[in-house]
């Protein structure tokens, strides 16, 4: 059941003098008395953030009914104790509009725009600041009356203007991961939002002036999140200024690079995740199982900052799990029976540059992963004779496969779990002497078979060559031959290894070996 924080404003707006503004037109001459009892949901999740209570200052103004605003009945009442009471001297046989504003003392103003409607704008530099910070969190209503000719009473009940967006992630995976990572770095995620609102008409209840927001990491509430029977613990949290009938769609990225206890390794979270919806006075939640299958998350939008009744499943479709095919190969190798990102044999799935863990819309050294934006000045995966393409601090690293990095770097192990990871150049090959090869079908030597479809590439146009089909290894190229801007891949057009620019988007094809 939710529960309703009832605040009584105590104080006493000047009285009505002699001289009125003329738009006050009651006939009667007469004075009335109108009292407000406001209230402020508080129903959340939980008390240690964005309970609301931090909203101790109310702003209250009052219009004509020609909205013409009545400054000298304006008031700033600052809650005592949590029970007060808000009373006005009206003109009887008039009518009346009135705005009710809750915040943190001093944190936003209202102001008026050019039509004479309040407004409340958040300045750029403020938005950056609002992750994290349940003193950005106000509520408001706006109150309009018929001419009344007695005194009245009325209840006002405010509700907030933000969508609240949430980052989590599950919280038996985030346990289980503790003992091996550094999770400190987890709650200093970057955080970005497009397309954010930065003013809202308490008129209309409109918003406006939409701008690209990278919110600054600060202290997370790491609090829990509790969505079908599981628990989520949350790493980041901000208010969004959002409409009120339907939603509006936002692109959201996330990055966050988490440490690895004792080899130094480290973890690194990127998602773009398109598409997310915000409403007014909705909670948003982004949900990630982060070390379990590579920093997936899931969206999820709750009404009412908290009732889970009303609970709308957004969630994309997970990574499918496929068979493992034993094709009685000498090494016991098992096959994915369909690519990472497909469903079924037949399709191409999704595209990764090598050593990269998320799909791009185009793929190029400028946003390849490991590099500083050229070929030539690699951060990961480079050979010593290959130094003078290293881009990153110290000598190159040495390291030439995935495994070199606990498969941190493997698509396959990230996104499909268990022991799944992405063949190397050594296996590829294996594939490709120990089987025969009939229209993209290889068949084992115990008649066991998968299909390798045609998938193309993606490059920095976009894709290419789709009547061939494009796997990458895990093996970055010979070390000897003075360039690690390169690794192994299969081509099935005329079955083979080849060598190609570790930016490209290939697909992958994924491997393992049988339990024992």
């Amino acid at each position: 059941m939710k529960r309703i924080l009832f605040i009584a404003i105590s104080g006493l707006l000047l009285a009505v003098g002699c001289q009125r503004e003329s738009a006050e037109s009651g006939l009667s001459g007469e004075v009335i008395t109108a009292s407000f009892s406001v209230s402020l949901p508080i129903d959340m999740d939980t008390k240690a953030i964005s309970d609301g209570t931090g909203a101790t200052e109310l702003v209250f103004l009052a219009y004509d009914a020609d909205d013409h605003h009545l400054e000298r009945l304006d008031q700033t009442v600052t809650v005592d104790g949590n029970k007060a009471s808000l009373s006005v001297t009206l003109v009887a046989g008039t009518g009346y509009k009135f705005v009710f504003w809750a915040q943190a003392p001093g944190k936003y103003t209202v102001a008026h725009d050019s039509d004479g409607h309040p407004v409340v704008t958040i300045a750029a530099t403020t938005l950056p600041d609002m992750m994290n910070n349940d003193a950005y969190d106000a509520f408001y209503a706006v109150k309009a009356i018929g001419p009344q000719d007695s005194n009245f009473i009325m209840d006002v009940s405010l509700s907030r203007p933000f969508a609240q967006l949430n980052l989590a992630v599950n919280e038996a995976d985030y346990t289980t991961a503790a003992a091996g990572y550094d999770l400190a770095s987890l709650f200093q995620t970057s955080f970005s939002v497009k397309g954010v609102p930065s003013a809202i008409d308490l008129f209309t209840g409109k918003v406006s002036g939409e701008m690209d927001v990278t919110y600054s990491p600060a202290t997370a509430p790491a609090d829990i999140i509790t969505s079908g029977q599981k628990d989520y613990r949350r790493i980041a949290m901000v208010y969004v200024l959002a409409p009120a009938e339907q939603p509006s769609s936002h692109d959201v990225s996330l990055t966050s690079c988490v440490g690895k206890k004792g080899n130094g390794g480290q973890l690194d979270i990127q998602n773009d995740i398109p598409n997310v919806p915000l409403k007014r006075n909705f909670r948003t939640n982004l949900l990630g199982d982060v070390f379990s299958v590579g920093g997936t998350f899931n969206v999820q939008v709750d009404s009412d900052f908290g009732t889970p009744d009303n609970t709308v499943d957004l969630a994309p479709t997970p990574i499918p799990e496929p068979d493992a095919i034993d094709l009685g190969l000498p090494s016991g190798l098992l096959w994915a029976s369909f690519n990472v990102g497909a469903t079924k044999p037949e399709e191409p799935g999704n595209y990764y540059a090598w050593g990269e863990t998320v799909t791009k819309d185009s793929y190029n050294w400028s946003n390849y992963k490991w590099c500083k934006g050229t070929s030539a000045s690699l951060t990961r995966y480079c050979t010593s004779d290959a130094a003078r393409s290293w881009g990153g601090e110290g000598d190159p690293d040495g390291k030439t496969t995935f495994k070199d990095y606990d498969y941190d770097d493997d698509v396959a192990r990230q996104l499909l779990g268990g022991s799944w990871r992405t063949p190397t150049k050594e296996e590829w090959e294996e594939l490709l002497s120990e089987s025969t090869h009939t229209a993209d079908y290889y068949y084992g030597p115990n008649g066991q078979s998968i299909l390798l479809p045609n998938t193309g590439f993606q490059n920095a146009v976009g894709l290419n060559n789709t009547d061939e089909g494009y796997y990458w290894s895990s093996s970055l190229q010979d070390p000897g031959l003075g360039n690690s801007s390169a690794a192994w891949y299969m081509n099935n057009h005329n079955p083979n290894m080849n060598t190609g620019g570790r930016s490209f988007g290939l697909a992958i094809r994924a491997v393992k070996m049988a339990e024992p």
